[in-house]
């Protein structure tokens, strides 16, 4: 009844069914586990204030003059900077008068807009200040200041 070549057609499709089956069948365990990394912050890096401009010929009750400055961030990522405040340190020109000239004799008026703002990465940001710095007009003798230098110190502050 049955031809010689249905015999081979059910044994080839028998071997396909059963490489299928064997193919597809595969066992594996279930496991679970843990494990630990790290990560690491970074930090600020210190920007550059510098005073833009000069500020020349001070004299007892003349006009006060601006201290303007420009902040430089040399970091790769922007930074923060909230303020700019400066301070002075007079020093007594080398041959004056006798007498005293210090920081009393100077009128330093802090930034009164903040900066507020980032500074982005590699670039310098200039600021009109609002910064002033005046000589007092004292009613005493002040000619002790006649050429006395007057360092500024500017201070980046991020809060």
């Amino acid at each position: 009844m049955f031809s010689r070549f249905s015999k081979k057609r059910v044994v080839v499709s028998s071997l396909v069914i059963f490489a299928l089956a064997a193919g597809g069948a595969y066992a594996y365990w279930t496991s679970t586990g843990t494990g630990t990394g790290s990560a690491a912050a970074g930090t600020s890096t210190a920007v550059t204030v510098a005073q833009v401009g000069t500020i020349n010929d001070l004299k007892p009750g003349s006009a006060a003059q601006a201290v303007d400055y420009s902040i430089t961030n040399s970091a790769a990522t922007p930074q923060f900077i909230q303020s700019v405040s400066y301070s002075i340190v007079v020093t007594k020109a080398a041959g004056a008068p006798a007498g005293v000239c210090d920081n009393t004799d100077f009128t330093v008026t802090q930034d009164p807009t903040p900066v507020a703002a980032d500074i982005a990465p590699g670039t310098t940001s200039y600021s009109p200040s609002g910064a002033t710095l005046a000589m007092v007009n004292k009613a005493t003798n002040q000619d002790a200041c006649k050429l006395a230098t007057i360092a500024i110190t500017f201070t980046a502050n991020a809060a």
